[in-house]
């Protein structure tokens, strides 16, 4: 006959049961034994956690009309741009947690402030000029706003931070807890001013849980930039190579890093050859550029965005990345890395002329576009690199209307819209290429100086049209056509 244990034994039971209650919350809470670079800064995450893609910035069209004239803007949440902006890295694990690297700037009423009430009210989308301005206008996010800024991401109430000890490269780290999520602050000894935040949603046990191995992973931090090797691998296959002012992220097959090595060096001379036609302003450190090749069409588009989907590569201003394609599947192996090499010669100027241009200046769509023709057109030379002529000579033969003195000044005058319009594209792209390879290459040298004099009164703070009217004056549009039609007629292209 069964008899119940002694009071004593029940008791015991229960007080064993307590005990071992915080291990089982504590038994999904991993260790962090995985170093993955991410950003500008390697950060310690648990083995196999997944990385997501970047949720894409939404682009608004809108149409407007101003007298008999209509046309369309592109605009876009400044939410989404703020966002985006600060945001490194997420990822997940078997257990659900989601682990989000984040580098904070500012906190968004700061940022709401500077935005004139127009456009809360009546179009509650922005330019990517005004969020640019606005952005410089706020400035660095202090420290005593961090617990404010917590709030502004995750829209939760977090604890006081709790203040932790450094260790290695961190100067100072900081605890704070909100239901169902914990956060890691972190500040590095080589960037004492920018704090980076590691956040964590636990589904399955309480934040608090996460201080002590969040404690002990504080030694895993470290700024990427000093710590990398050539080779050094990410999570899912992704390999971060450095060689500055470069640092480029691929998911690409190992076999292609010594590709990879070869296309970053090539852009080392690149970034010297950009500086040599239009010199970096003095005073100004421009960031490290950002190169990311993806290995898959669908990778590719998924992370541009839809729009942007027809393309093969491009200069995103909102991720201030240089993205590629880099397996087109139709292609042969060595198609593949020519056009990855032509286009991040391309977009790469796209890029660097974004770096070094006041957030305020508006370039023409001309100037920017004949330049990156320009340079994709680059090849390596015993000597270097140099310039070659571009497949698009045979478009400017077919269709010459933008080589008269007429159609250059038509030509720089054109918006984006109707530049990148189906009637205009090819040959615009193709004329603006001959007029900025001449201009570069063979023209006398006082016509050639007139783009780098226009692009100095850009910065001045000139409008476009007032600079074309003090540069490219109708005399001068007569000399470079002149030129320009020696220059068609005497050259052609061989495939």
């Amino acid at each position: 006959m069964f008899s119940p244990p002694p009071v004593f034994l029940r008791r015991w039971h229960v007080v064993t049961f307590a005990l071992l209650l915080p291990c089982l919350l504590m038994a999904k809470v991993p260790t962090f034994n995985q170093r993955i670079t991410c950003g500008p800064l390697r950060v310690p995450l648990p083995k196999g956690v997944s990385q997501e893609a970047p949720p894409a910035v939404e682009t608004f069209t809108y149409t407007f009309t101003r007298g008999n004239k209509s046309g369309t803007e592109e605009r876009f949440d400044p939410r989404q741009l703020w966002e985006q902006e600060q945001r490194l890295g997420k990822w997940t694990d078997d257990d659900g947690n989601t682990y989000e690297l984040v580098a904070p700037t500012s906190v968004i009423d700061a940022f709401d402030k500077g935005f004139e009430n127009k456009y809360n009210q009546i179009m509650p989308h922005v330019l990517k000029e005004e969020y640019t301005l606005n952005r410089k206008k706020v400035g660095k996010l202090v420290a005593k706003r961090l617990p404010q800024w917590l709030t502004d991401w995750t829209d939760k109430s977090f604890s006081a931070p709790q203040k932790l000890r450094g260790m290695s490269a961190v100067s100072q780290a900081l605890f704070a807890e909100a239901p169902g999520m914990a956060a890691l602050i972190v500040y590095l000894k080589s960037n004492p001013n920018q704090p980076y935040v590691l956040l964590i949603t636990t589904p399955n046990d309480p934040a608090s849980a996460w201080k002590t191995p969040l404690t002990r992973a504080l030694s895993g931090f470290a700024d990427a930039g000093k710590q990398l090797k050539s080779n050094q691998q990410s999570v899912d296959g992704w390999q971060t190579l450095e060689q500055p002012p470069y640092r480029l992220y691929s998911n690409l097959p190992k076999q292609q890093t010594k590709f990879l090595n070869t296309l970053l060096g090539n852009m080392q001379q690149m970034r010297k050859v950009y500086t040599t036609y239009l010199p970096e302003p003095k005073n100004l450190k421009v960031p490290t550029s950002v190169i990311r090749v993806f290995a898959s069409p669908e990778e590719y588009r998924a992370y541009v965005g839809e729009n942007l989907g027809w393309s093969a590569g491009l200069f995103s201003s909102t991720h201030r990345e240089l993205v590629v394609m880099g397996n087109a599947e139709e292609d042969s192996n060595k198609k593949q890395k020519d056009d990855i090499r032509s286009t991040t010669f391309h977009e790469g100027f796209h890029q660097y002329l974004f770096l070094i241009t006041p957030p305020t200046v508006e370039v023409p769509i001309w100037f920017n576009e004949g330049h990156a023709t320009f340079f994709e057109t680059f090849e390596r030379t015993r000597n270097g690199v140099k310039p070659t002529i571009s497949p698009r000579l045979l478009q400017v033969k077919k269709d010459s209307r933008f080589c008269t003195a007429e159609g250059i000044a038509l030509l720089m005058s054109f918006s984006r819209e109707i530049f990148y319009h189906d009637k205009n594209r090819d040959t615009a792209y193709a004329s603006a290429w001959v007029l900025v390879h001449w201009l570069r290459t063979e023209a006398p040298k006082e016509l050639g100086n007139t783009l780098n004099d226009y692009y100095r009164l850009l910065c001045k703070g000139k409008t476009p049209q007032e600079a074309q009217a003090a540069i490219y004056t109708p005399a001068i549009c007569e000399r470079i056509a002149e030129g320009l039609w020696r220059f068609v007629e005497k050259n052609d292209y061989a495939h």
